[in-house]
């Protein structure tokens, strides 16, 4: 008789929910191996699948359903119908992003994106065995992935927006401090030619942005090696510029940039403060909690230290160390995108007449 009750409650959600995640799941691992294959390689210009199945040695049939995938489903492609055959070329956001050879290259933080994947797949040995790494290791494979995400907009109308400070426009020696590939020093030193701009990381990190600093022929841009959490970090700076870089909300960092800072000059933080509010933020935090750190003791939020200031902390902190706040924007009103909607840009000047500050 059991067999004829039905459940308590209707299994629709449920079934919902799986055919949901299951046919992004597909999506994603397609747009994986059509990169792999090369196809967006290929398609500069329109072709059918016949003539793209001969170029690149696929089966025409499984091909034909891709590309209609891609276009009618990812909107990678452009379609055509020409007396009665289909034509398929990359859309503008393909050719921009998915191609190796454009300016614009997306594919690095695609596949690191799908590296993840492999430790989600993982995630029982994980929940009971955490991995150990170092962070150095970590950070340098990071910087690549970086580079080529903040390329594509972010660098852009992050100094579109800087430009409206008169401070950034007049500067003449910037420290970027944890900056990684460097282009964002890069990218100042070509709006303002009289800057001079300093990369401050690991010895490990700053070998690449050197290959950076060649690649765009900048003369302006400098590297220091060094751990900002031991070493001197210099002085006598119009600017001290951060992104992303989970120091800048410590308040020992703070301290050192503030003492680093001539008085009237600006800390300009890009910063990301993770919340355990939605669903995006608690997969990123478990993300960033599948290992631990050799040397540093990382807390439960995404990029957070055992130090790390939350945003109204770390805005309380500034102005108790003698730092005007000139501006707080939310990255996603600049970018116009959701995504990065817990990131803020925040711009401080140090007040004139202040003496060294102590934590």
């Amino acid at each position: 008789m059991k067999l004829l009750k039905p459940p308590e409650v209707s299994p629709k959600e449920l079934f919902y929910l799986i055919q949901d995640l299951y046919s992004k799941t597909r999506l994603f691992y397609l747009l994986k191996s059509t990169i792999d294959l090369g196809i967006f390689e290929h398609l500069e210009e329109f072709k059918t699948p016949k003539e793209l199945a001969k170029e690149i040695g696929m089966d025409e049939i499984l091909l034909e359903s891709t590309l209609e995938a891609l276009s009618d489903m990812m909107g990678l492609l452009d379609k055509k119908l020409e007396n009665g055959n289909a034509y398929y070329k990359n859309s503008k956001v393909a050719q921009l992003y998915l191609k190796e050879d454009s300016e614009y290259s997306y594919l690095l933080p695609i596949g690191d994106l799908f590296k993840n994947l492999e430790y989600w797949r993982d995630f029982g040995s994980i929940l009971k065995n955490k991995k150990i790494v170092d962070e150095r290791d970590f950070f340098s494979e990071v910087v690549k992935v970086m580079a080529d995400e903040c390329k594509c907009w972010e660098l852009q109308k992050t100094i579109e927006y800087l430009l409206k400070f008169e401070e950034f426009r007049k500067a003449k020696k910037l420290l970027d401090i944890g900056g990684g590939h460097g282009l964002y020093s890069i990218g100042f030193t070509m709006t303002n030619k009289n800057l001079k701009c300093y990369v401050f990381d690991l010895p490990e990190i700053t070998k690449d942005t050197e290959n950076y600093i060649r690649r765009y022929n900048a003369k302006n841009v400098f590297t220091i090696e060094g751990d900002f959490y031991k070493d001197d970090i210099g002085g006598d700076y119009d600017i001290v510029f951060s992104s992303y870089n989970p120091g800048g909300r410590d308040p020992l960092i703070i301290k050192k940039i503030y003492n680093a800072l001539r008085e009237g000059g600006l800390y300009i933080n890009k910063q990301c403060f993770p919340s355990c509010e939605d669903v995006g933020d608690i997969l990123d935090n478990m993300e960033w909690n599948f290992f631990e750190f050799k040397n540093y003791k990382k807390e439960k939020l995404r990029y957070s230290f055992e130090r790390s200031l939350q945003f109204q902390d770390y805005i309380r902190f500034l102005k108790d160390m003698g730092f005007e706040i000139l501006d707080i924007v939310n990255l996603k009103d600049i970018l116009g995108y959701e995504m990065v909607k817990n990131t803020r840009i925040i711009v401080a000047r140090k007040l004139e007449g202040k003496n060294e500050r102590g934590i």
